[in-house]
């Protein structure tokens, strides 16, 4: 920068300027008498007419004022260096405004962990709000529970299952917010000793894994005996569909627990359906049913000599048929009998051959 400036510089201008500069400055005697005389000329107008000499005296404008012209080696040099602090400031203002940019591109610390903060606050209400709502469903449903207990009676003597004790206990709140791991309700059956545990569900608490667990532990505890499920059908109050709802439970219980799953339509007919259930354990004396052979428990006497297959033989002639008939049919063929030997071993198998060639034409 200093080189292009460098380039306007008039060099002769600068030699006469210094040589004026070195001439001798000392005044002349008639320079001296020619300041003298008009200094005394100024004075004596000044004492004539002193108003004019005040209004004279004011200062000049800053404006219209005569500066004397710097010299132009120095009017370079300051030039340039006001060019170079020009471009030097601009270059740290760029600098400062790119810094504040980029400052204000990045997240703010303060406002994310607040915004974090109120996203925890809706969420603890949310679950609030749940857990308020869970504790009323449960609440019904304790009432619910209680009112049918108060009308279930004996199937045998009318009478109410529930003492009067029993009743009072019920209205007390601790009973009422009791709340049992495993199931809701245990009813006594005629059989003494024996106990039935109920788990009432509705559409909602499918979709809760806490259900799951409670079901297994239901099961676990006498191994699916004397125990069942009373899901809730009614509309009202319910989101979704609790037919669809009552149909998944079923799926999902298909491969994983044997437990009675019993529709409810109402909440009003549980007393009903509990008396129902309890009668449906009290059955008539009657003479035992005869056990019935099943098809596959015929095959351990196929065999000669009226001595039974063992039950390890047995199941290896499943495999090849489930029933006498299918095993007729297999010692047709040359093949079959093969099969028969090969997998029965040589005694077994000519045991089941020589009895199904005797009883060919009743198994046929």
């Amino acid at each position: 920068m200093r080189l292009n400036v460098a380039l306007l510089r008039n060099i002769d201008a600068e030699i006469r300027a210094k040589e004026k500069a070195e001439a001798p400055t000392v005044k002349t005697k008639e320079q001296i008498e020619k300041e003298e005389a008009s200094k005394a000329r100024q004075a004596k107008l000044e004492a004539e007419n002193p108003e004019a000499a005040k209004r004279k005296a004011k200062p000049t404008s800053v404006w219209r004022r005569k500066f004397r012209p710097l010299p132009e080696g120095k009017a370079v040099d300051l030039f340039a260096d006001v060019i170079g602090d020009a471009f030097i400031l601009g270059v740290a203002s760029a600098i400062i405004v790119y810094e504040y940019w980029k400052a204000s591109q990045k997240p703010d610390q303060n406002a994310e962990r607040i915004k974090q903060l109120d996203e925890k606050l809706e969420e603890l209400t949310r679950r609030e709000e749940e857990l308020a709502r869970l504790e009323e469903q449960r609440t019904e449903r304790y009432l619910a529970l209680e009112a049918a207990l108060r009308e279930l009676r004996d199937p045998k003597t009318k009478k109410p299952v529930a003492s009067p004790a029993s009743q009072r206990l019920v209205a007390t709140k601790q009973a009422t917010e009791s709340r049992l791991n495993t199931h809701d309700i245990a009813l006594p059956l005629p059989q003494q000793g024996r106990v039935l545990r109920l788990v009432l569900l509705s559409p909602r608490d499918g979709r809760h894994s806490g259900t799951e667990q409670r079901l297994d532990r239901l099961y676990h505890l006498n191994g699916g005996r004397d125990a069942a499920i009373i899901f809730l059908l009614d509309r009202h109050g319910q989101e979704g569909d609790p037919v669809a709802a009552f149909t998944k439970l079923q799926i999902e219980m298909l491969n994983k627990l044997e437990l009675p799953l019993i529709p409810l339509s109402s909440v009003a007919a549980l007393s009903s359906s509990l008396s129902t259930l309890r009668a449906s354990f009290s059955p008539p004396h009657a003479p035992p049913p005869r056990a019935q052979a099943s098809p596959f428990s015929l095959l351990q006497y196929l065999a000669r000599n009226g001595i039974p297959l063992s039950e390890h033989s047995a199941n290896l002639l499943s495999e090849l048929g489930r029933s006498p008939r299918e095993i007729a049919a297999l010692v047709e063929t040359e093949e079959g009998r093969a099969r028969i030997v090969e997998l029965l071993g040589p005694r077994d198998g000519a045991r089941v051959l020589a009895f199904m060639a005797e009883e060919h034409l009743i198994l046929t």
